[in-house]
């Protein structure tokens, strides 16, 4: 887990969010997180999401089995909008659900330090400040982790992992 001085309640609140609809008509809520520059977009209604480590990094996709491939956004109006200071800032109590289904649902963790969205198929991302973890169900045993440069002493990026490392990381 993330740790530092920073007062807790200001770190949820670093993450920016929009919500938009991707190609074919998919919605999708998009968070930002301007210091570092890491996007990730959510699909509302699969456990797909998107994103970017950081500026001009390549955009990758990651399914629900954990696998990850390179990909674009699939809302880049959205993406513009975040980059340009569109957007709000993620609430200190979350964001409740993110689409009409309840398919994935938010709450803030770590007394403000983060943002956890977990999915009707038990699938969990966790967004700390310029970083995430994303947990595979429990039949899966996978996680995928970015993690940032210089993080306690890594070199930062992606990797997968399996979902118990995920879930010591995020303790």
């Amino acid at each position: 887990a993330a740790g530092g001085g920073d007062a807790p309640a200001a770190r949820v609140s670093e993450w920016r969010y929009a919500v938009g609809t991707a190609q074919y008509g998919s919605g999708c809520t998009l968070f930002f997180h301007p210091p570092t520059g890491v996007l990730v977009e959510v699909f509302h209604g699969n456990g797909w999401f998107r994103f970017r480590p950081r500026p001009g990094a390549e955009v990758c996709w990651c399914n629900s089995c954990g696998n990850l491939g390179e990909s674009d956004f699939g809302a880049p109006d959205v993406v513009t909008t975040l980059e340009q200071g569109g957007g709000a800032s993620v609430p200190a109590n979350g964001l409740g659900t993110l689409d009409e289904d309840a398919y994935w649902t938010t709450r803030v963790i770590g007394g403000g330090r983060g943002l956890e969205l977990i999915n009707s198929d038990e699938e969990r991302l966790v967004l700390d400040p310029g970083s995430f973890v994303w947990l595979s169900h429990p039949g899966m045993n996978k996680a995928v982790v970015l993690r940032p440069p210089g993080e306690g002493g890594a070199e930062g990026g992606v990797r997968t992992v399996t979902r118990a490392e995920g879930l010591e990381i995020i303790a």
